[in-house]
């Protein structure tokens, strides 16, 4: 099982939006998995900001290349 960090920066880096969408998804997996295991340590937080920031990211690529709607600017008010 890859680790997420290697499935995110090749989300990131990757082009093709067919492959880039699998791969998004295997990050997504792969970071619940490890925060699954995180959530037994008790020195977790370099990681966990870590992932925050990274699911933000991955949020944004897929608004901007795959047109999926940005959750945080659909929110009524």
């Amino acid at each position: 099982m890859p680790d997420w960090h290697i499935l995110y920066e090749a989300a990131v880096e990757e082009t093709n939006p067919g492959i880039f969408e699998r791969l998004v998804y295997e990050t997504e997996d792969a970071i619940c998995r490890r925060l699954r295991q995180l959530s037994h340590s008790t020195n977790a937080s370099p990681e966990l900001d870590e992932i925050a920031h990274s699911a933000q990211t991955i949020l944004q690529l897929k608004t901007e290349r795959l047109g999926w709607p940005n959750p945080s600017t659909s929110l009524p008010h």
